[in-house]
């Protein structure tokens, strides 16, 4: 860890600490700015402590549910709102976009998008998100309001509005991405409202923050002010890197945000930041709600398509992007497991086989035109096991908590 940063995690925690003994882990982690609980931790080992550990029964937050949206994958960087901040932002809208002819665009906030969809501004209010299964969920009930789009890299919509709330993975190539896609679609005198990670998430955040603010002036958008009001749910796949790490006891809702406010001032034709959210590398296959990763890799054969153990109990008990075990994962679940694979071209044929009833070696056969050999078939029924148990698992985390 940067020596400057944990020494200013080390003040934030004596200063909270400070004259009391009776404070748990998870009021600490909530107390802080966005420190990390494996960080925490870390610091308080360092200090000789050992603070009060809640049940994990206390907290309430087992099961997970968001408006019946698809769940969240760790590689869409996918947080979203508590209901309360959900209010708290669309207060916020309504009172910049009070009137019928001010449209509200959405870049990311899929579970925000929905709940405007249900208030005042329902009729003009607009989602612009990556996820195709998202977009495809929301349109069931929401035609032509929901648009499909890498807001990255693909052209936008053709879409004005007088609010862009953008919901940016937190990172600084993200923010200016969506920085900018947002000046395309405000209109002058419109406002942008951004979220951004708090101080403590990570080393250098202000650095990050004020060349972010430089780019927005680059945009012509003039910043307004910035606050920490907003709070996250914990996604599955964070409750159960939280749960590998030892800290299952924390809140659901203990990540904050900051909300940041623009204004556009005038019209700058700017050259779009070159950033690429990595999604290409991937195919994506879901079965019975379990979103399934697959790095893309040809395989003229088949070869093994066997999930093999990467890290122990498989997930990984970290969700940043700088942990360098991210790089050996060839398979990653939205509950934040993550595999070796050899053959993830076969494997990806087996979750598509068991999302549509089918067994996964018959079902291969077909794609390929063949009969499999019993070898093969023995290692494509042997992965097929192994999904079956994932996806298992994972339905209980998601659904019952366990």
């Amino acid at each position: 860890m940067d020596l400057e940063f944990q020494s200013r995690v080390r003040e934030w925690i004596a200063e909270k600490l400070q004259g009391t003994n009776q404070m748990s882990f998870s009021d600490l982690v909530c107390a802080l700015p966005g420190v990390h609980p494996n960080d925490i931790a870390r610091e308080l080992n360092h200090f000789g402590l050992q603070p009060l550990r809640n049940d994990p029964k206390e907290r309430g937050d087992g099961v997970y549910s968001q408006d019946r949206l698809p769940v969240p994958h760790p590689l869409d960087y996918d947080w979203r709102f508590t209901e309360e901040s959900r209010l708290l932002l669309l207060g916020e809208i309504e009172q910049v976009a009070p009137t019928l002819e001010d449209k509200v665009v959405f870049l990311g906030a899929p579970t925000l998008f929905q709940a405007a969809r249900d208030g005042a501004i329902a009729a003009r209010c607009f989602l612009i998100d990556v996820c195709p299964e998202t977009v495809s969920a929301l349109r069931r009930n929401f035609a032509g309001q929901a648009f499909l789009a890498d807001i990255l890299t693909d052209e936008l919509p053709a879409l004005a509005g007088t609010v862009v709330m953008a919901d940016p993975p937190w990172y600084e190539e993200f923010a200016q991405a969506f920085l900018w896609a947002s000046s395309r679609i405000v209109r002058v005198g419109g406002t942008i409202l951004l979220s951004a990670p708090p101080v403590g998430t990570r080393p250098g955040i202000e650095q990050e923050w004020g060349r972010t603010l430089a780019f927005a002036n680059t945009l012509g958008l003039k910043f307004i002010r910035s606050d920490q009001c907003l709070r996250y749910e914990s996604p599955p796949f964070e409750r159960n890197a939280l749960r590998a790490a030892g800290h299952p006891e924390v809140a659901s809702a203990w990540r904050p945000g900051v909300l940041a406010r623009f204004e556009k001032v005038h019209i700058v034709e700017a050259t779009r930041p070159n950033v690429t959210s990595g999604r290409a590398r991937w195919v994506e296959r879901s079965a019975f709600g379990v979103r399934f990763r697959m790095r893309r890799k040809s395989s003229p054969a088949i070869r093994n398509p066997a999930l093999i153990e990467l890290v122990d109990g498989d997930v990984l008990a970290s969700v940043s992007r700088r942990d360098p075990r991210r790089e050996h994962a060839d398979v990653w679940t939205s509950g934040n497991r993550i595999f070796g694979c050899v053959d993830t071209e076969a494997l990806t044929r087996v979750v598509e086989a068991l999302a549509s009833g089918h067994r996964a070696d018959t079902y291969v056969e077909r794609l390929v035109g063949r009969k499999l050999t019993l070898i093969e078939q023995g290692l494509v029924l042997g992965a097929a096991a192994q999904v079956s148990c994932v996806i298992s698992r994972e339905l209980g985390e998601y659904l019952l908590g366990i």
